[in-house]
């Protein structure tokens, strides 16, 4: 018998914890939009939007400016909170990655 959602939640010990004692936490580069081609690659540039997983467009660009993807990523404007599975480029939100 599988036991209910209610059940499962009330067997998980919960507790406060500091999310940069889970999670390291960091200012991710800033391009501005006015230094980069729109649609010049594969790699997508972010912004603080909730649309499309806040992919402003897909970009080449220098790779040292390179996010790496498997991170939780956090729109400076807006705090809107986006999980990114790819490299990435972050625009000049004051964005956290």
């Amino acid at each position: 018998m599988n036991a209910s959602l209610s059940e499962k939640l009330s067997a998980v010990k919960w507790g406060e914890f500091r999310l940069t004692d889970i999670f390291v936490v960091k200012n991710t580069s800033n391009l501005l939009a006015s230094d980069i081609i729109a649609g010049s690659g594969e790699t997508p540039y972010l912004c603080a939007s909730s649309e499309n997983n806040a992919v402003s467009s897909y970009i080449k660009y220098d790779k040292e400016h390179l996010e790496k993807g498997n991170c939780i990523f956090i729109g400076g404007k807006t705090f809107v909170v986006t999980y990114q599975s790819k490299d990435f480029y972050s625009n000049d939100s004051h964005n956290l990655a």
